[in-house]
């Protein structure tokens, strides 16, 4: 008996031996048989050299040399692996264990190609938008119906799967990605349907830029830990384009990544940490539509910062951050047409926070550092706008709202210039929008007021907004500069200011009643001033705004072009001094304006000649304005200013009545007399008006021809005309440059008519009155308001002299 159960045995050992060498030595050919069918369905082949070979004595599957290619071009791999090693110990099945001692792959390459039709991997087609879709995947809630998939009972065990000199390259429309697997370790993987752990290391590259990846997982019935190391570098954007809207036209750049994550799952919770964040851009070129904007570097890191994504609420964000971009520009066409362009921009210290469910952010600070707005930079005219730098303090921030505590402005610049059809010359046009170049609005469709019996509605209250919005204070650093040029009149108008002092605030839309307090001084050209302050309420029912200040030594010759088509005439001289006590309460204006016009005399239009017959035309505002003059030559009006400002309708009324002082002849005589022997070099006093009238006149000023600065001929001059106007600080003098032919190589009495050649002398007559006021100004300590200037003029006359002629 036992002998029988012996030979049986040896017989039903010898039968597996035999069986088990058959399947071994035999498999590669069964294998390819099989394999070989079901790749001709799918329009594949498998290369001669492909070998794939199972060991059932160690339950070991070995492939070489595997090459699989579409029938259509078989010499060109769609598929293809150069080794592979997988071992099985079935006997651990005893133990309800699939433990895989041995996992190796090494050369393998795929292709993935991908459009709006079809997916295919490696030439097996895997997602087909053209086919039919089974009921079975119209159920995607479907509950599981196999009671194995809930009661699996066996635990996967994976000690290590090495993966090496591996590839995949992905084709999306036409367009080619490879994923390069330098090595991909997966080790000590172990799964059960209730709990999973494992580590896995990559390192690979994506079209050529270096990826990272090392993940650790520990699982436990859903919930557990999972820990993410990422590294991207340099990544080439222009790649991706084709992911992106047909009209963009242009993507490049560098991106890289970097950052450990730290997954931890609850139930249906979500919480992510992120260690060591760095979000990079570097050479950013993005183009649609004609618009350019490039990026020479950005920067978003953040050495802690954390996510929560919690069931039903909104999804919350703790941690610091810090951003800042460099060298950003945006231009139309061409780059030198800049639309908008900054050196820098950096936020310091943002803090992400939540309150009671709520996000919060504060920031420490944001600057932004040499921006400039719309500037041709082939051309020599400045930007639009611009400024040095721009610094916004302490920002907090939420969905209740936002207050900032103070924005400071340093070096601000505006210039603006019109050309001759009052264009920007400086603005960057961009082309027309779709809306621009419609059918204007019909009457019907647009916007109406809703009125009752005529009359507009009014808003009697206004509640308190719910999005908080506060402003503690904003302020200029530094001087702002503003410039404008207006070369659609004649002549050019110029004209520069400067803001030496602008602050404003506090602002809260939470406190209607709260009076907000601004300040702005300033200056223009070398001797107009300004002082405004005031006060605002613009969250009231009735927002109230009030100013109070003044503005001095207005030059009036240089508005002239403004009026000169309107009048007929111009201004010669004068000063404006102009104070403003206003207030607008909801659409009601109420207040006062005093003006002061020293010296204000008009002359015919486009007159550049002296002693003209043309003057005579000016008699009426002349006169006008010698009603309203007081002794010293000076117009004073108080003007009251009220109305409603939604229908201006605003009275001026209350002229102040002003007495003209009146003097016999031989008493204004002998004063004079007395008065002005020691100036004899400077003036000299005529009769007028047929004996019934005694005037002081000023000795003219004579230059040499050409000359436009102060001679030593003139000492004696300046020196009694200083001392003069010191001695009669109450008088106050007109100058009035007077240029002749001769200044410019035309000989004496020649008429002068081109605009250019009259351009040229006006420009000698202002630089020599400016060069004569400069030194009284700054040389003798004369107040500048006490000096006029003129319109400059030109003498045809065959004596004529280049001169400064003075008026009172």
């Amino acid at each position: 008996m036992l002998s029988s159960i012996k030979k049986l045995i040896k017989i039903t050992f010898f039968i597996y031996l035999i069986i088990y060498s058959l399947v071994w030595l035999i498999s590669p050919t069964v294998v390819r048989h099989f394999l070989s069918d079901y790749l001709s369905s799918q329009q594949l082949v498998l290369a001669e050299q492909s070998s794939i070979r199972y060991n059932p004595f160690l339950s070991h599957l070995s492939i070489r040399d595997l090459s699989i290619s579409k029938q259509q071009a078989p010499d060109t791999p769609v598929a293809s692996l150069d080794t592979l090693d997988l071992e099985v110990r079935l006997y651990q099945f005893i133990f309800d264990e699939i433990y895989i001692s041995e996992f190796i792959i090494d050369g393998l390459h795929l292709t993935v190609s991908a459009n709006d039709e079809l997916v295919e991997v490696s030439g097996f087609v895997v997602s087909d938008a053209n086919a039919e879709v089974t009921e079975t995947d119209q159920a995607p809630n479907a509950e599981p119906n196999s009671q194995a998939e809930t009661e699996f009972p066996y635990r996967l065990n994976l000690p290590k799967l090495t993966l090496k000199n591996s590839a995949i390259e992905l084709f999306v429309q036409e367009n080619s990605h490879r994923l390069k697997l330098k090595s991909l370790v997966l080790s000590d993987l172990g799964a059960t349907l209730i709990k999973q752990q494992l580590m896995l290391a990559i390192d690979s590259e994506v079209n050529q830029s270096k990826l990272s990846l090392n993940v650790e997982a520990d699982m436990n019935q859903g919930a557990g830990k999972i820990i993410v190391d990422l590294g991207l570098d340099k990544v080439k954007l222009a790649r991706f384009k084709h992911f992106l809207p047909a009209d963009i036209e242009q993507l490049d750049g560098l991106l890289s990544y970097q950052a450990k994550h730290e997954i931890s799952l609850s139930g249906e919770d979500v919480f992510i940490d992120f260690k060591n964040l760095l979000f990079a851009l570097e050479d950013v070129a993005v183009s649609q539509n004609e618009l350019f904007v490039h990026l020479a570097k950005q920067e978003l890191s953040s050495e802690a910062l954390s996510l929560s994504l919690l069931k039903d609420k909104v999804p919350l964000v703790e941690g610091m951050l810090q951003f800042s971009l460099a060298k950003v520009k945006a231009f139309y066409q061409e780059e030198n047409n800049v639309l908008a362009q900054l050196e820098s921009l950096a936020i310091n210290d943002i803090n992400l926070e939540k309150d009671n469910e709520i996000n919060t952010v504060s920031i420490a600070d944001i600057n932004f550092s040499q921006v400039a707005f719309s500037d041709n930079i082939t051309d020599q005219i400045p930007a639009l706008a611009g400024f040095d730098s721009l610094n916004i303090k302490q920002i907090n921030a939420s969905e209740k709202g936002v207050a900032v505590d103070v924005i400071q402005l340093s070096g601000l610049a505006v210039n603006a210039q019109l050309d001759s059809d009052k264009n920007l010359v400086n603005l960057v046009q961009l082309p027309a929008s779709e809306t621009d170049e419609g059918e204007p609005e019909t009457a019907d469709e647009q916007p109406t007021t809703p009125v009752i019996n005529e009359q507009p509605l009014e808003v009697e209250s206004k509640a308190t907004p719910s999005f908080a919005i506060k402003l503690n204070q904003f302020s200029f650093a530094d001087e702002g500069h503003i410039f404008f040029k207006d070369s659609s009149v004649e002549p050019i108008f110029e004209r520069s200011i400067t803001i030496t002092e602008l602050t404003a605030g506090a602002f809260d839309n939470q406190t209607p009643e709260l009076e907000s307090l601004f300040k702005i001084v300033g200056k223009s050209e070398k001797y107009a001033h300004f002082d405004f302050g005031g006060k605002v309420q613009p969250f009231l029912a009735k927002p109230f705004y009030s100013l109070k200040g003044a503005f001095k030594e207005v030059s009036l010759p240089s508005i002239s072009p403004y009026i000169k088509d309107a009048l007929q005439h111009e201004i010669e001289s004068g000063q404006l001094d102009l104070a403003l006590d206003v207030s607008l309460t909801g659409t009601e204006l109420d207040g006062d304006a005093d003006v002061l016009l020293r010296g204000i005399e008009f002359t015919a239009a486009d007159d550049h000649e002296t002693g003209t017959i043309k003057d005579q035309t000016s008699v009426p505002f002349n006169v006008a304005l010698g009603m309203l003059k007081d002794s010293d030559g000076n117009v004073e009006l108080s003007l009251p200013l009220s109305g409603d400002v939604s229908s201006p309708d605003f009275g001026l009324s209350g002229l102040m009545t002003l007495l003209v002082k009146q003097a016999t002849m031989s008493a204004a005589k002998d004063y004079l007399m007395t008065t002005f022997v020691p100036y004899a070099s400077v003036v000299n006093i005529a009769l007028a008006a047929g004996e019934f009238a005694l005037k002081v006149r000023f000795n003219d000023l004579v230059f040499p021809v050409t000359e436009t600065e102060l001679q030593a001929q003139h000492d004696e001059f300046l020196s009694q005309f200083s001392a003069l106007l010191t001695d009669k600080d109450d008088v106050q003098v007109k100058l009035c440059a007077i240029a002749t032919p001769a200044d410019i190589g035309k000989p004496l009495g020649t008429e002068i008519t081109n605009k250019e050649e009259i351009k040229q002398l006006a420009t000698l007559s202002e630089q020599r009155i400016h060069a004569f006021k400069d030194y009284m100004v700054e040389q003798k300590k004369l107040k500048s308001s006490r000096l006029l200037l003129c319109k400059p003029q030109v003498d045809f006359s065959e004596e004529a002299k280049p001169r400064i002629s003075f008026g009172t």
